[in-house]
């Protein structure tokens, strides 16, 4: 298992945060949307991603209370069958089995661990991202999956 870190290196910047800067206005949506194939040979230079590798996707600052993440397949993938969103702690936290061989809509509102009918999501008293955590690889990476994340300033 390998951890890549597509924030940086899929755009070539360094956002520091995916947050605007604290203001008036502490409720963000921050969306990221991720084209295996693009970030494949971006990240590794070489063929495909494999089982269990992490993509680190959204930055999540230091006292943000991340109150819900949703994930849409917007073009299905050949490759890619089941991937789990999450962050460090605990990898399908957010999101768990999302099909990216259709396009689908799923989202962290029902039962996983930091759903809004579990937990009310999570605060993160430190910095960490959400991450997408591979399961299943086949021959191949390609497909695209949008993950959009609503998160709340509290510091």
């Amino acid at each position: 298992m390998a951890a890549y870190d597509y924030i940086r290196e899929t755009t070539n910047q360094d956002f520091g945060t995916d947050l605007p800067a604290n203001g008036l206005n502490r409720i963000h949506k921050v969306q990221r949307s991720i084209n295996f194939e693009t970030a494949c040979a971006a990240l590794k230079a070489s063929v495909d991603f494999a089982t269990g590798d992490v993509l680190k996707i959204i930055d999540i600052p230091a006292y943000t209370w991340v109150v819900a993440v949703f994930a849409e397949t917007t073009t299905a993938s050949d490759a890619i069958d089941d991937i789990d969103i999450g962050d460090e702690t605990q990898t399908a936290g957010w999101v768990d089995d999302v099909d990216v061989s259709a396009t689908e809509d799923d989202n962290s509102l029902d039962s996983v661990s930091y759903g809004l009918a579990n937990a009310g999501g999570k605060l993160y008293s430190t910095a960490d991202t959400i991450d997408i955590k591979i399961n299943t690889d086949g021959a191949s990476d390609d497909g695209v999956l949008k993950v959009t994340a609503l998160m709340v300033d509290v510091s």
